[in-house]
Parts: structure tokens; C-alpha cells; sequence
């Protein structure tokens, strides 16, 4: 009588817990409130019997319903009776989905609570669980959480399906944790293969949701990209879109018969994936000139004791010598470049594949629709020709394509309103003054090469540094309090900004080709931005780890601008 009458309590309080959705704002835990009265009511009857699983069960879904009404301590309470009652007691098909289920829940709980050291250790046990289970040649498939207090008809394949996204959401909570722990290769490791699960779950694609399968394969393809492991992440990539063949007439054979989804999420997920794309390479092109990236062996070895740890508590073995990454079943028709780029060639090929996605993506995220995002795209496409000028050697040509970096976002910056988006105007101004100044340098460069000094090259590189004093001094500007002035003391985020602009502007005002009048006035102000940078540096000591480079120029200009002066007077020529 007692087990009947805690059966219907217990399908009582989950009925009531889906019906709390429903509930009005005036009293959001109504419905959790009387469904934990109800699981209280079935407890009790149950201690009658002493049925330490079924106990176990209720004080799951009592330590689940306290968790939901934010009542954090009664929650983990019940949570550990329930592993108390487990304890010691054998693992069969009728309590490993409660004793895997209990092991998450409580680790759940614990990361809400920032104690994820705690939880990491219980995760570990609820994979050993399944591990034991899935290398068992005479094992069974386990019954579903509440069979036994809640008797319903299912298949073995459903029970199989349920289990195996138990172990699957064992795995996700796992790459929470070691995210939180701040262990980012596991993180990412434990990622993959809750994607690949995800992948194997079912075996009809129709049920599948592949457009948020593609996102997730391309956010973690950008944690690949992070690490600089370009083909784990092209492989993540490449199955994102290989998913979104699946579900999206632009990328399927099919022309999308009989394909209905809804039109605006689609276009979302596919701008999403391509812009993971375009950050992928724009750090494989920025990975491929620095001269301080990590080399490739070396990485690889870091990784090798995270897999080797995780391959000894989940089902998945990874090879360490080849790719870490593999999703069966999604092999793309596309390539994506995954080694870094030697020459022009090389990473002209990378650029043009961003450059495609940009565009893709700008016709859908428009400026007056989604202006932060579309900002965001066109500074991308501005980095892409940033990093491709790297691999070319002809300065004319390295020239037009730093102007086109300028038609990029010179229009853009216009059109902003500094009042709105006066963060966003400070980047764009920023960088628009180093474009400049770098056409500057690149066409003195030119100039000095051919010995060229008319009087129209010294227009160029004139007009040039002017662009670039114009955006530097817009920077600088947009910095002033309200009275006029400049902070003592900048905000953190603007400090080395503003100084190296306040630098910059000193070199600027003093490479200007001019004549000895206006060049001696050049000279003063060149004088003027580098005091300043001295100034606040006196001011503000720590600013110095800020320039480390620039400020002990700055001094030695201001101890060498006299002599420049007193060059410039007795007609000497100035270096």
C-alpha cells in the first residue's frame, strides 16, 4: 500500500512540476512549492517500507525541486542522502541510471555554486559508471530514471536512447567543469566528444536538430583556433557546414525539397558559422607571419596528457599522433586550408575564403539592422587584408591594399553615432591612424628606394600622416572629460591607447616633409606629445609597463630635440 501510494505521489509532483512553467509571475514557484510537499508526503511513506533505492529517488527529485526554487542548502542535503543511500549498494539495471543521474545532479549543484573542484571528482565516477557498464559483455540496458516508482511501457531501444543521453550529459557538465577549473584543453576535448555523442544519439538525421549541432561544431571550432590547432578546427568547421547541408537548401544537393524551417533562424546560424570561419582565418593568416607562434609539435604534446586522462575514464580512445578530431558520417565536399600559410599564394587562398564569408554574411547582418554586428564584419574583412599585406613584397601593392582597409571603415566610422557607440568610434578611429600611418611609412619607404623626392611624393606621404593625425587626435579627443581636459588618470582599458596615441603623434608631426619654418613648428608639437607621454608617466608610474618600448624613445626624443632644433636652424640635414 505504501509503494502505491508513493507511485502516485511521485507521478503527482512531476505533473505538477511541468505545470510550473505555467505558473504567474506573482508566484513563480507555486506549483514547486506543492510538488515538494507532495515528494515529502511520498518520502515519508516510503521510510515505512526501508526501500533505500526508491528513497534514493525521491531525494533526487526533492534536492532537483529545491534546486529549482533557488533554495540551495535543502537541495544539496537531499542530493547527498541520496548518494548516501547508494553507497555500498550494487550497481545493477535497476539503480545505475539513478546512481549516474544522482552523481550529475549533485555536481550540478556544486558548479551553480562555484565548487567545481568538489564536482570534477564525483564526474569522474559517473563516467567510470558507464565505462563499467559499456566494456561489460553480459550487460543490459539499465531501466529509465523513474521505473520504479513510476511502471511505464518502453522499448529497449528507448531505454538505450535514455541512457546514452544520461552519459552524454555526464560528459557536458564534465566540460563545464574543467572550463570553470580553467583546464581548457579537457574542456575542449570533453566538448568534442559530447558533439560526437550528440552526433551517433539517434539514426534518423529528420529528428536531429543539425542547425544547433552546426553552431556548437563552430564554437568549438573556435576554441581549436584558440590554441592554434588549425585542423582540429578546420574539421569542426568543416562539419558544421557538412551539418548544415543537412538542414539548409543553400548548401544542400536537394534544391530543399520538402525542407521547412523557419527561414529566420537558418540565416542566423549559417552567419554564425561563417563568422567562425572568418576568425579562423584571420588567426590562421595572423598565426602564420608571427615569429612568437607556438610551434605545432609542441602544442600537440600539451595535448597528450589531457587525452591520455580522459580516454581513461570515458569510452573514446583518441589517437595523439593524427587528428584529434573526427566526426563520422560528416564528410564535406569543401576544403579549408589548415597549414600555416609560406608564401602569398598561401594565404591568398586563405583570404579570399574569409573574404567570401564576409560578404556572405554582411548582406544578411545589415548596418541599419545589426549595426554592432556589422561593424564587427567589416573590421574583420579589414583585418583579413591586415594580415595578407604580411606575405606581399611590392609596397604599391601593400599600399592599395591598406587603402582598402580605409574604404572599408572610414564609410563605417561616418556613420556611427560617436554619443551611441562612442567605444566602437574609438576602435574604428584607432585604427584607421594606424592604416595611414603605415601608408606613410610604406610610401617614404617607396620614395627613398627610388630616391624619389618631388615635390608629389612628399604630398603623399603628407596627406597620408595628416589622415593619420586626424584620426589619432579623434581619439585622443574623444577622451577629454567634460571640461576639455585629459584624465589624470586614464581608465585601464584606454591607458596604452592613449598614450601610444599621444606617441604616434609625436613621430608623425616630426617625419612631416615641410619647409624649415613649418618645420621647426612641427617639431614643437612633436616635442609637445612626447612630454606628455613623460609627464603622465611621472604621474603614473606603473604607465610605464604599459609602453615599455615607446616610453624610453619618448625620453631619448625630448634629450635629442634640441640638437634637431639647432640642426634645423643652421640648415644641417635632420635624420
Amino acid at each position: 500500500m505504501a509503494l502505491q501510494c508513493a507511485e502516485a505521489l511521485l507521478a503527482e509532483a512531476l505533473d505538477l512540476m511541468e505545470a510550473s512553467a505555467s505558473d504567474p509571475e506573482s508566484q513563480p514557484f507555486k506549483s514547486r512549492y506543492k510538488a515538494g510537499e507532495v515528494l515529502t508526503e511520498a518520502l515519508n511513506r516510503l521510510q515505512e517500507d526501508s526501500c533505500h533505492l526508491k528513497e534514493a529517488l525521491l531525494n533526487y527529485h526533492l534536492s532537483a525541486n529545491f534546486h529549482e526554487v533557488e533554495q540551495y542548502h535543502e537541495s544539496l542535503t537531499h542530493i547527498n542522502k541520496s548518494l548516501d543511500l547508494l553507497e555500498g549498494s550494487q550497481v545493477n539495471g535497476q539503480s545505475l541510471t539513478i546512481h549516474i543521474t544522482c552523481l550529475n545532479h549533485k555536481c550540478f549543484v556544486l558548479s551553480s555554486r562555484e565548487r567545481d573542484a568538489e564536482a570534477l571528482p564525483l564526474l569522474a565516477s559517473a563516467c567510470q559508471l558507464y565505462r563499467n557498464w559499456a566494456t561489460d559483455p553480459d550487460r543490459s540496458v539499465p531501466d529509465r530514471l523513474n521505473q520504479l516508482l513510476k511502471p511505464e511501457e518502453c522499448s529497449e531501444g528507448e531505454r538505450l536512447v535514455a541512457f546514452e543521453q544520461l552519459h552524454t550529459q555526464t560528459l557536458f557538465l564534465l566540460a563545464q567543469v574543467h572550463r570553470n577549473l580553467t583546464n581548457k584543453y579537457h574542456a575542449i576535448l570533453v566538448c568534442f566528444m559530447t558533439l560526437r555523442r550528440v552526433l551517433q544519439s539517434r539514426a534518423d538525421d529528420k529528428e536531429r536538430d543539425w542547425l544547433d549541432w552546426a553552431l556548437n561544431a563552430a564554437t568549438l571550432s573556435q576554441c581549436f583556433t584558440n590554441e592554434s590547432l588549425y585542423q582540429e578546427a578546420s574539421v569542426c568547421l568543416l562539419a558544421a557546414y557538412a551539418a548544415l547541408s543537412k538542414n539548409h537548401p543553400k548548401y544542400s544537393k536537394h534544391d530543399g525539397e520538402d525542407f521547412e524551417v523557419e527561414t529566420e533562424r537558418i540565416q542566423q546560424v549559417v552567419c554564425d558559422v561563417d563568422r567562425c570561419c572568418i576568425k579562423y582565418c584571420i588567426n590562421l593568416l595572423k598565426s602564420s607571419w608571427s615569429e612568437y607562434e607556438l610551434d605545432p609539435s609542441a602544442i600537440r604534446a600539451e595535448f597528450k596528457p589531457a587525452a591520455e586522462e580522459l580516454a581513461a575514464i570515458t569510452t573514446f580512445t583518441f589517437d595523439t599522433t593524427d587528428c584529434l578530431v573526427e566526426f563520422p558520417g560528416l564528410e564535406s565536399t569543401v576544403s579549408l586550408p589548415c597549414n600555416l600559410a609560406l608564401n602569398f599564394e598561401d594565404a591568398r587562398q586563405v583570404f579570399l575564403i574569409g573574404q567570401s564569408k564576409c560578404n556572405a554574411t554582411k548582406a544578411v547582418l545589415t548596418f541599419d539592422m545589426h549595426c554592432r554586428d556589422f561593424v564587427e564584419l567589416v573590421r574583420d574583412h579589414s583585418q583579413l587584408y591586415k594580415h595578407l599585406t604580411y606575405f606581399e613584397h611590392d609596397l604599391s601593392r601593400k599600399i592599395k591594399i591598406h587603402r582598402k582597409r580605409a574604404d572599408l571603415l572610414g564609410p563605417t566610422l561616418s556613420e556611427l553615432s560617436v554619443q551611441h557607440y562612442l567605444q566602437i568610434c574609438r576602435q574604428l578611429q584607432f585604427e584607421l591612424a594606424e592604416i595611414h600611418s603605415d601608408i606613410s611609412e610604406l610610401i617614404r619607404t617607396q620614395c627613398e628606394e627610388k630616391r624619389d623626392v618631388s615635390l608629389e611624393s612628399a604630398k603623399k606621404i603628407n596627406s597620408s600622416s595628416a589622415k593619420a593625425i586626424k584620426y589619432y587626435t579623434m581619439f585622443i579627443d574623444s577622451c577629454r572629460e567634460s571640461d576639455g581636459r585629459l584624465p589624470n588618470t586614464y581608465l585601464e582599458m584606454y591607458a596604452r591607447p592613449a598614450l601610444i596615441a599621444h606617441f604616434c603623434l609625436g613621430r608623425l608631426y616630426g617625419k612631416l616633409v615641410a619647409n624649415p619654418e613649418q618645420r621647426a613648428h612641427n617639431l614643437d608639437k612633436s616635442l609637445q606629445y612626447y612630454q606628455y607621454v613623460r609627464d603622465y608617466c611621472e604621474r603614473n608610474p606603473s604607465a610605464k609597463d604599459l609602453i615599455p618600448t615607446e616610453y624610453p624613445m619618448c625620453i631619448e626624443m625630448i634629450e635629442l630635440m634640441p640638437a634637431k632644433k639647432q640642426a634645423l636652424r643652421s640648415g644641417a640635414k635632420l635624420t
